[in-house]
């Protein structure tokens, strides 16, 4: 009868060996994969935060959107006052006293009424 030569231990001890890191590799499986989870968790948590960013930059946006056409119309109101103003001081008012002073009133009932829209704005820039 014939024994094992050298060739088939080295075949077996090669094998051996290579059982030993495949096992390695599956005890550390678990490991990896608790590794891979909390990666993927991580990642999924940016995410959620910068669609939370995105969706609040939107929010300003329509917030600023809504202030520049708010003021666009006062500014058109405010034209044709001044417009109305100057027909009636060429007009009717030689002196412009009573003009001027109408003017600075709705001037100053103008601004006050700007300065309430933007504070509205400002204070809840984020409501419609």
């Amino acid at each position: 009868m014939r024994t094992s030569t050298g060739g088939d231990l080295d075949t077996v001890g090669g094998l051996e060996k290579e059982l030993g890191y495949v096992k390695e590799e599956l005890e550390l499986m678990p490991k990896k994969e608790t590794e891979s989870q909390m990666e993927l968790s991580g990642l999924q948590s940016m995410v959620a935060v910068e669609e939370e960013e995105l969706q609040v930059q939107a929010t300003d946006m329509e917030s600023l959107t809504r202030n520049i056409q708010i003021k666009g119309d006062l500014i058109r109101v405010f034209q044709s006052v001044l417009k109305t103003v100057g027909n009636y001081h060429s007009s009717e008012d030689q002196n412009g006293i009573f003009t001027q002073y109408w003017v600075h009133l709705v001037l100053d009932r103008y601004l006050r009424h700007c300065c309430t829209v933007s504070l509205s704005l400002l204070i809840s820039p984020h409501t419609k």
